[in-house]
């Protein structure tokens, strides 16, 4: 899938694929998380919310993220851990020729790199499930 992620009035457009391991909802909101690469992110933040994100520690968050993001624990075979995360402003997920958007999903954000190139962010399993709909809002199903 290609993945168009939208945050304040900004885009970035990912190569994700759905992770049938990947059940994490976000703790907050209870909404899919989408884990993505800060890599592929960049262009959503400021170089000191970039060095944020890269630094690892979360209880300094920059002034300019407070009200925009939040942790969400997530638990892998490596361990537990909280990722940062944000809720973006909408999510379009393309295949096929298909689009469709959403406002329903968090974007958990990762330092390391997910794969080889292939791709950049890990879907939630059930994301095709999601209530989307196309550009003249009626809803479809992948």
């Amino acid at each position: 899938f290609d993945v168009k992620i939208y945050f304040r009035n900004a885009y970035v457009i990912l190569r994700g694929v759905i992770d049938t391991g990947n059940n994490l909802k976000d703790g907050v909101f209870s909404r899919p998380v989408i884990v993505a690469e800060l890599e592929s992110l960049k262009g959503l933040f400021t170089d000191e919310e970039i060095k944020y994100f890269k630094n690892g520690d979360l209880v300094k968050i920059p002034l300019s993220l407070e009200t925009r993001m939040h942790l969400v624990p997530c638990k892998t075979v490596a361990g537990k851990n909280m990722l940062p995360a944000i809720i973006p402003q909408k999510v379009e997920l393309f295949n096929r020729g298909k689009g469709a958007s959403t406002d329903y999903v968090t974007v958990a954000i990762v330092s390391e790199t997910l794969s080889s190139g292939e791709y950049n962010a890990l879907l939630y399993k059930e994301i095709t499930e999601l209530n989307w709909s196309d550009s003249k809002g009626e809803k479809i199903i992948y």
